[in-house]
């Protein structure tokens, strides 16, 4: 039987404190104007955007590994 997947009980504390989540968040709103970017017609070349949000979702990924003081107090209790 596969064991269907569960929050934790910090989740709350996670979405506000951990960094991997901002950054993630902050990539998504970096592809959202690479999209919208065409559609607008800025000045600003395409691929600005697109280094962004490949920056943004390197640094989530090591984000996700680092250990954040905040969030281990969060975990501890």
């Amino acid at each position: 039987m596969v064991k269907k997947p569960e929050v934790g009980n910090t989740w709350l504390d996670v979405l506000r404190k951990a960094w991997s989540v901002r950054l993630s968040a902050l990539a998504t709103v970096f592809m959202a104007a690479e999209i919208a970017l065409p559609i607008l017609s800025l000045d600003i070349p395409q691929y600005v955007f697109v280094l962004l949000a490949l920056t943004a979702s390197i640094g989530s990924i090591w984000a996700r590994v680092l250990i954040q003081k905040n969030m281990r107090e969060s975990v501890d209790e």
